[in-house]
């Protein structure tokens, strides 16, 4: 089951929250952005159980994190762009 998991954080922790998040082995790739959400998470997680457990007990446990956004990827039109 993929996710795509909005975070928002403080900004002055953006880059000691990347390098937390980047060692959490569901998350399969990171991005920064610039919206309601500054960082961005695609999240592989064997289910619904899993997904919940993972925000709860560790992206949500990292102090400058102030909250998240969840949806869960129900189909692929199309993968990165070098997977064609």
């Amino acid at each position: 089951m993929l996710a795509l998991v909005g975070i928002s954080v403080e900004s002055t922790e953006l880059d000691d929250v990347s390098k937390q998040l980047s060692r959490l082995a569901p998350i399969e790739q990171l991005y920064r952005a610039k919206g309601e959400s500054n960082m961005f998470a695609l999240i592989s997680v064997a289910g619904v159980q899993e997904l919940r457990d993972f925000l709860e007990n560790q992206i949500l446990r990292i102090s400058a994190v102030k909250n998240t956004v969840t949806s869960v990827l129900l189909h692929s039109y199309m993968g990165p762009k070098g997977d064609r």
